[in-house]
């Protein structure tokens, strides 16, 4: 009788819990490894890997320091619009396979940003990468409006001779409804 009793209240509790946001819904871009590389001192493949979300990365070789940290660049499309005010996040998967121990490689700056002229930023940073898959985010606020396909996530890749994996790339929109 106890343990029916216990039961039945676990099923209870477990129908009244709040349902829970689906983040993905929030999503303003392919969430995945849509990524076009370009940049002259680099070589693309993709790779299996079971390590990260998805089983797949893009293999990204560095063959050397750039003049500028985006003369070897990662860049994905969003395919909805960012309306002024919103919080976004950016959250990119990625490692340096190749380092040992606490070794990083640098990626100098990864985010969202708006067309030319001007590039606005959405939200962007630095990041240290290590030997392990890790999910690296930024946050910021809109500073406008932008199209669909307008904004675009950017990961500069030439700040060091480095081979630098990347996964699934997600851009979520916390203010949308």
């Amino acid at each position: 009788m106890i343990r029916t009793i216990s039961i039945t209240l676990g099923i209870f509790a477990a129908s009244a819990a709040p349902a829970q946001d689906d983040i993905l819904k929030r999503a303003i871009n392919q969430p995945g490894l849509n990524y076009n590389v370009s940049g002259a001192a680099q070589t693309t493949k993709r790779i299996k890997d079971s390590g990260v979300v998805g089983g797949q990365a893009l293999r990204v070789q560095v063959s050397e320091k750039g003049p500028e940290n985006y003369s070897v660049q990662a860049v994905s499309p969003l395919s909805k619009p960012i309306v002024k005010g919103h919080r976004i996040v950016v959250a990119v998967w990625a490692r340096a396979p190749k380092l040992t121990g606490y070794a990083t490689t640098p990626i100098p700056f990864f985010g969202v940003i708006g067309p030319a002229p001007g590039y606005a930023t959405v939200a962007s940073g630095p990041a240290q990468v290590g030997a392990v898959w890790k999910l690296y985010d930024v946050k910021g606020v809109a500073p406008s409006d932008f199209a669909a396909d307008a904004a675009t996530v950017v990961v500069h890749l030439a700040g060091a001779k480095a081979v630098i994996d990347l996964g699934p790339v997600f851009v979520i929109d916390l203010d949308a409804t």
